[in-house]
């Protein structure tokens, strides 16, 4: 699906480059920000309001076309380029913006980006207890600027137990003219996969190790017996008028 919102975003002049121009830019409620592109001489340094780049980022995505607008010292020529975010960098704690990338379009030259994959319908192979398993959910293509799906539907409807769904097979079924696929037409979007056989272990009851472990309760082999407990099988009792060893002399 194409995209037909035209989304803006504020850009603000930033005189200095550098890493402490750039603190002195976040002390001060933004962003440092950088436009590069095949149009440009040069990199453009600005800065964003970090509430312009959630908005505009929750609509835009990686994929999604963004208008600039130039404002407060901004320069001129950026006002109305179309750019795609390249980057945003966030703090690893802190969870805030610390920089964004963008990147200006020609929109009469083609690029290569990065697209979700949407897939739709019911693979025939798990209606037969089959499991879907995705194993790719984007890929690369080529295509112009204003051509940019925001998302690529891929029908799974005939994909049954032990088949998969390849790019080049994606490529045939699908009626989108105005990209072209990069990645290699070999490699696998979904598979059906057959049910894994639940077996149940059997338990295999070994009288002889039963015996020598005794029955619930008795005593593990070597301990000692409980007090008035009968001896052991075997054990021969005291002879009667024996006298008990006598204690070791001090």
């Amino acid at each position: 699906m194409a995209q037909t919102e035209n989304i803006e975003l504020t850009v603000y002049g930033r005189p200095e480059a550098g890493k402490n121009a750039s603190y002195r830019v976040r002390t001060k409620g933004l962003i440092p920000a950088v436009v590069y592109g095949p149009k440009m001489k040069a990199p453009t340094i600005v800065s964003l309001l970090p509430n312009d780049i959630t908005a505009s980022y929750q609509k835009a995505g990686h994929t999604g076309l963004i208008t600039l607008k130039a404002a407060d010292g901004a320069p001129a020529e950026l006002n109305g380029t179309k750019i795609l975010f390249k980057e945003i960098q966030t703090h690893a704690i802190k969870n805030k913006y610390v920089h964004v990338d963008m990147h200006q379009l020609d929109l009469n030259r083609s690029i290569r980006v990065t697209v979700p994959l949407n897939f739709v319908g019911k693979a025939k192979g798990t209606l037969e207890g089959g499991i879907l398993s995705i194993v790719t959910r984007q890929i690369e293509i080529k295509c112009l600027p204003q051509d940019i799906p925001s998302e690529i539907d891929v029908d799974i409807s005939d994909v049954g137990v032990t088949e998969a769904l390849h790019i080049s097979q994606f490529e045939k079924i699908s009626k989108h003219d105005k990209f072209k696929v990069i990645w290699d037409t070999d490699r696998v979007l979904v598979t059906v996969v057959p049910p894994e056989d639940e077996k149940v272990a059997e338990v295999v009851v070994d009288p002889a190790a039963v015996a020598a472990a005794g029955a619930p309760g008795a005593p593990a082999a070597g301990a000692p017996a409980a007090a008035g407990a009968p001896a052991a099988a075997g054990a021969k009792a005291p002879a009667a008028g024996a006298k008990a060893p006598a204690a070791p002399k001090k």
